[in-house]
């Protein structure tokens, strides 16, 4: 599959008269009314009898415009305090929606006055890949549907910048970031068969090969005494799932390396990711209840975004980059050989993990990722780390539907978090800053002098759960090692988006959006394109 061939044409159009090219028109505005185009004339006579022609989303027929079809997209207050690009944002997804549900196949955008800001400096971008969003329907969606042509029967997008800031190059940019986020979301939002781990790492291999990039490399490790001695707190987590073959658990190692990255240089950046990608999550032996279960198949998220960040780079190319990615891919089955509370299980690091609860599958699935991602990067030049996933729950409940990012040490001191916040506050990508303390540590310690081993996995008291879990992966990586009072010390910045993997948070029926891609790739990757 070719994603880039699947995302609706981004066409530059140069003047307002372009009826021939285009089969609908819509004005996006705070001033419907005072735009100067072909058909202001009809705008202004009917506000001149509906006061809604001014509040909400509409559909004029007009005969001298694209195809007499006229989508009224009014914007409206922008300058509280409180506001950000969804304001406008979220009338674009309308107003695509009215101009699909009409017939439109060809729709011509038309950006007239907008706040153009600080807050709004990326309106257009934001706005266009909003639309993308809600044009955007699942793989197993376009694979079963009866008529899967008219799911997504846009073809091509005008758009008409009346402050002329982007150029085709920008539109082509863009069109390659909706390919790999929707790379992403056709990952994430199939279910739990349709992305099994063999399915999943399959699809990613053939994604990675169709691409052919050859920057870009793809190991996949599959072989089960291989994982249980290099990943064995992977293993464990997907011991219930070995009598199944569809099941078996994969690691998928991806890694990018600019044409010009080839050899050490103080320019060089080197990014480490590691992706949560659980394919379904029964809870394991603390089984899921009370319809929690359900939408579980979404906790593969954080290595569909993961998976999908590389296949950006392997579009887009972008300068002096190096990136090492895994992905963590299991399923946390019930069995009869399932992992329980109580075990101790060393992990590639060599730290000793106490058991407590098997639904924290997530954090073991990636501390052994993040183990041998640490082993290259503690010689890379300029290393920063990241992990990605559907995490805790507790980051939703202490932040609401937005990623929580949290830095150690030296990510703080580069001030990562507040970065990726701002970058991604500029095109919808919204994210929260949280932080450690000295009682998130001290929580995962030993209790009562026990020496069987080292840290524990959890701890359901705890109130502070999201920063638990940061606390551990650190731990249980080996990342503790390289803290700043080390002699080495390595950046890491915890990226969790169960809150915000899927449109309002809704895990069971709400389409994913690829949450904490755009950040990642504003702060890290456009300078270097």
């Amino acid at each position: 599959m070719s994603y880039l061939s699947e995302v609706p044409s981004l066409v530059l159009a140069t003047g307002p008269s372009l009826t021939a090219d285009f089969d609908a028109l819509i004005l996006l505005s705070q001033d419907v009314v005072g735009e100067d185009f072909a058909g202001k004339a009809h705008v202004k006579a009917a506000s001149e009898v509906d006061s809604t022609v001014k509040k909400e989303v509409s559909l004029q027929v007009v005969d001298n415009v694209p195809g007499k079809r006229l989508i009224l997209a009014p914007v409206g207050a922008t300058n509280r305090d409180f506001d950000d690009v969804r304001v406008v944002t979220d009338v674009a997804r309308s107003a695509i929606a009215k101009a699909k549900k009409s017939g439109s196949v060809r729709p011509l955008i038309y950006f007239g006055t907008l706040p153009r800001d600080e807050v709004y400096a990326r309106v257009i971008e934001a706005s266009i890949l909003a639309i993308f969003q809600e044009l955007y329907h699942s793989l197993q969606s376009r694979e079963t549907s009866k008529d899967a042509a008219k799911l997504e029967s846009v073809t091509s997008i005008g758009v008409l910048d009346v402050k002329q800031k982007l150029t085709q190059a920008d539109l082509d940019h863009l069109r390659a970031i909706e390919a790999s986020r929707r790379f992403t979301r056709d990952l994430a939002d199939a279910d739990c068969e349709r992305m099994n781990p063999v399915a999943f790492a399959h699809h990613v291999k053939e994604t990675f090969a169709k691409l052919a990039a050859p920057n870009v490399t793809l190991e996949v490790v599959e072989d089960t005494a291989t994982l249980e001695k290099e990943y064995p707190l992977l293993s464990s987590v997907a011991r219930a799932s070995r009598p199944v073959k569809r099941h078996h658990p994969r690691v998928i190692r991806i890694k990018y390396i600019a044409s010009d990255a080839q050899t050490d240089g103080a320019d060089i950046q080197s990014l480490f990711l590691v992706g949560k990608g659980v394919t379904y999550d029964t809870g394991g032996a603390d089984v899921k209840f009370g319809s929690t279960m359900m939408g579980m198949s979404k906790d593969k998220t954080g290595a569909s975004v993961v998976a999908g960040f590389l296949h950006l780079l392997g579009l887009i190319q972008p300068s002096k980059l190096r990136v090492f990615a895994e992905l963590g891919v299991v399923r946390n089955a019930v069995g009869s050989d399932m992992y329980v509370s109580d075990e101790n299980i060393r992990g590639h690091s060599g730290q000793r993990v106490r058991v407590v609860n098997t639904d924290l599958e997530g954090r073991l699935v990636m501390a052994d990722c993040l183990s041998h991602l640490r082993e290259i990067a503690i010689t890379a030049t300029n290393a920063h780390m990241f992990t990605v996933a559907t995490l805790t729950g507790h980051a939703g409940r202490a932040f609401g539907k937005y990623t929580v990012l949290i830095d150690n040490g030296l990510a703080k001191k580069k001030n990562e978090a507040q970065k990726l916040q701002q970058n991604g506050f500029l095109l919808g990508d919204l994210c929260e800053v949280s932080s450690y303390r000295r009682d998130d540590y001290n929580i995962i310690q030993p209790r009562k002098g026990n020496a069987s081993y080292d840290v524990i996995q959890g701890d359901s008291t705890y109130n502070r759960g999201h920063q638990l879990a940061s606390a551990f992966l650190i731990q249980a990586s080996g990342l503790g090692e390289h803290g700043l009072d080390s002699s080495k010390p390595l950046a890491y910045t915890y990226v969790d988006i169960a809150p915000s993997a899927a449109e309002d948070d809704d895990y069971k029926y709400g389409k994913s959006i690829a949450a904490s891609l755009l950040a990642i790739y504003a702060t890290h990757v456009e300078k270097h394109t």
